[in-house]
């Protein structure tokens, strides 16, 4: 069973076809295994279209009912939602504690009990609440790809002004930092969160372009730390 909620799932995370031979390579089974898979979820009435030696698709609008989580699917989803409750903003925060709420409304008494005893915990980001409205800020930016003004005041230096397009937010030796083309120097640089004085969205965007896409940042960012 568990083997078939992935095969869905791995369906619903793509928008086109994909051969028996490429599903049998990333779940590590036999193509085989694939087509009786597939014949399985089509006889359960899952949407999806397709045929051996085509590829197969999963239609869009389709919707799984909710599923039971891996004990360590569990865990790692606590751990992040600790950390965001902690190291981000008030409303991540507040949309982890919901989504924990949902997590632990479907565990078993077994994984209930194992995510009780989660050894991670996260200390609380900053007692400058200006820091978490600043990251929120970002955020919210980046994910509308909306510029941002700021003022900045880098160390032992005087305050700039800058107009940036922000891309991601890292964390980086305990302390936030984000990752955004700089209008003024005219090419791309790290910030610390903590620097900023002064930040307010503006209503220009900036267009997506490869130096914004946050997978290919982080893609160079970890080579260039090896």
């Amino acid at each position: 069973m568990q083997r078939l909620f992935r095969l869905i799932e791995y369906l619903r995370g793509r928008r086109l076809a994909i051969t028996a031979d490429d599903l049998a390579e990333e779940l590590g089974v036999s193509t085989r295994t694939i087509y009786r898979d597939v014949g399985a979820l089509q006889s359960t009435g899952a949407p999806i279209n397709g045929e051996a030696g085509v590829g197969y698709m999963l239609d869009p609008s389709y919707h799984l009912p909710p599923i039971m989580f891996e004990p360590d699917e569990v865990q790692a989803l606590l751990a992040g939602l600790r950390i965001a409750a902690t190291a981000t903003d008030d409303d991540l925060a507040a949309a982890g504690a919901r989504a924990e709420t949902k997590i632990r409304a479907v565990l078993y008494d077994q994984a209930l009990a194992r995510a009780d005893r989660s050894p991670y915990v996260a200390p609380f980001m900053a007692e400058d609440m200006n820091l978490r409205d600043h990251h929120r800020t970002i955020r919210k930016a980046c994910e509308e790809r909306r510029k941002l003004k700021m003022e900045i005041g880098d160390k032992g230096k005087a305050l700039t002004t800058r107009t940036i397009w922000p891309i991601a937010l890292l964390p980086w030796q305990s302390v936030w930092t984000f990752y955004a083309w700089c209008e003024l120097r005219e090419y791309h640089r790290h910030f610390r969160v903590s620097r900023i004085k002064g930040l307010v969205t503006l209503e220009d965007r900036f267009p997506d372009t490869p130096d914004s896409d946050v997978k290919e940042m982080a893609k160079r960012f970890s080579s260039s730390q090896t």
